[in-house]
């Protein structure tokens, strides 16, 4: 079985990079347009989910996902129990934590994986992940490792779906953010223009935004002061730091008034038409296509205009918009790495087990053969660890470094940019592992998959079979665990390693 499998993966990798700019032309069903939607307003259906929103009906599904507060949430807690760190102030995680903050930064990328695969919220997910690498840092980076966890809980999640001057200001006051552009050291005598730059070229206006040189300058002056406290973990003012005298910018002028200056600039900015324009071509980019349609760009930016940033009117402008539900849109986009991973978790309906022992958790990273001790740096001590670990791994050797992007561009939101032979193969590899339930504290259970299954798994189109399963995948009626046929575990490791499977 696995040598069959290992003969295709170079031909998939192969029809995966010929086929990243391939795009559908049929009209699609209502299945197709509830799988569309599954597929980019969350990160793909698991079994039922296509059958509850037929229920429901598709623009009810949309109205419940803008307003997640009101969904229920609460099987997901237990499923997070073991990361402590999200529970719990950038202070105490900062004592807790100081010798060895890796573990900050892998619960959070635990926690984002879990969260994605089996929160009910999936457009909060979504969003949450949209906004972060739009405001991105890099976790890291000194000063940031400690906060970082409290940056997206504190400020990026509960604003996915609201206003975005008060996501813009919480952002700007955020250590997280002033630690990482350097705005936490930038004073009269010693002014720093990184916040000030990427705050206009990648925040707001975007790098056409009709700014100026000397509007960074001024821009850098009135944060001068914005800084953190002692310990790193929270915003502070110092109006000792502040560079004195009014300011000048994109030719309005900023009375000297110490703190208000910084929230008067972000004002100016988001009320500038460049920054509506911006905002919604990179919003119309992830919902619909790598080449966003203009006519719905501009329909997008007279609402961010019309309802003052308001991010959930904007989404639903695009849920609802003839361009979202298009041929032309269907299966155009590219899955990042981290969709590939938990889009796959979600249709085969995989289990991640809440906690594994750090021991067997670090031996499994390393490569060492099950049941091989392996002493931590406690001495030993028997700790559980969440293993999303595993699956964060795998991201990575896809090419995505969850919270850990150098650049403050964030992650480009196009196809050629994950299409690489390596990475590709990648995912083909995580596919295979997963359906020969190969990665520790995950389990398939095949059974269910293959009583799902259609058709002969011996002939060569055994895949597609499979593959339409996996898109819209059932209730799956098949309780009890156990084995399936190796040709069926095999036509649905081709499936998820499909062309078809990593689009969306």
């Amino acid at each position: 079985m696995m040598k069959k499998i290992a003969i295709v993966t170079s031909a998939i990798t192969l029809t995966l990079l010929l086929n990243a700019g391939a795009q559908p032309a049929a009209t699609p069903a209502e299945t197709d347009r509830i799988v569309h939607l599954l597929n980019r307003a969350g990160y793909g259906p698991r079994p039922g989910d296509v059958e509850k929103v037929q229920q429901k009906g598709f623009g009810k599904y949309i109205e419940e996902q803008l307003r997640p507060n009101l969904i229920d949430d609460f099987a997901l807690g237990s499923r997070l129990t073991v990361l402590d760190t999200l529970n719990v102030d950038s202070a105490t995680i900062r004592s807790r934590y100081e010798r060895d903050p890796r573990a900050v930064v892998e619960q959070l990328q635990g926690g984002k994986i879990i969260r994605a695969i089996y929160s009910e919220r999936q457009l909060q997910e979504v969003m949450t992940d949209f906004w972060f690498n739009h405001f991105s840092v890099d976790a890291s980076k000194d000063g940031v490792q400690f906060v970082v966890t409290s940056y997206e809980q504190d400020v990026i999640r509960p604003h996915a779906l609201g206003k975005f001057k008060d996501l813009l200001l919480a952002t700007a006051k955020h250590p997280a953010m002033l630690a990482y552009l350097d705005n936490a050291k930038s004073s009269s005598a010693g002014i720093n223009e990184n916040y000030a730059r990427e705050l206009m070229e990648l925040h707001t206006l975007g790098v056409d935004g009709g700014y100026l040189q000397k509007d960074v300058e001024e821009v850098a002056r009135i944060f001068t002061g914005w800084t953190v406290t002692a310990d790193g973990t929270r915003f502070e003012f110092r109006d000792s730091l502040h560079s004195p005298g009014n300011k000048v910018v994109l030719e309005q002028t900023i009375p000297f008034s110490g703190y208000t200056e910084g929230e008067a600039a972000l004002e100016i900015l988001t009320h500038h038409p460049s920054t509506a324009r911006f905002i919604a071509t990179k919003l119309v980019r992830r919902f619909v296509s790598d080449d966003p349609p203009a006519t719905l760009v501009n329909k997008v930016a007279r609402v961010f205009t019309d309802t003052d940033g308001d991010s959930r009117a904007m989404v639903r402008t695009i849920l609802t918009s003839e361009e979202f539900v298009s041929p032309k849109a269907m299966g155009s986009k590219v899955k990042s790495p981290f969709e590939v991973v938990v889009s796959a978790m979600r249709a085969v309906n995989a289990n991640l087990a809440a906690a594994l022992d750090a021991q067997s958790v670090q031996g499994n990273l390393r490569g060492l053969p099950a049941g091989d001790v392996v002493l931590l740096k406690s001495g030993g001590s028997r700790i559980r660890v969440s293993p999303a670990i595993i699956l964060t791994r795998a991201i990575q050797d896809m090419g995505q470094f969850p919270y850990q992007n150098p650049e403050p561009t964030g992650y480009p939101d196009r196809g050629e940019f994950w299409m690489s032979g390596w990475t590709v193969l990648h995912r083909t590899n995580f596919a295979v592992s997963l359906m020969n339930n190969q990665i520790l504290g995950t389990s398939v259970n095949t059974s269910g998959l293959a009583a799902a299954f259609k058709g002969n798994p011996e002939n060569k189109d055994a895949w597609q079979n499979a593959l339409a399963v996996l898109s819209a995948p059932p209730e799956l009626t098949a309780s009890k665990s156990g084995t399936a046929d190796p040709g069926v575990i095999d036509a649905f490791a081709l499936a998820l390693g499909s062309p078809e499977f990593q689009r969306r």
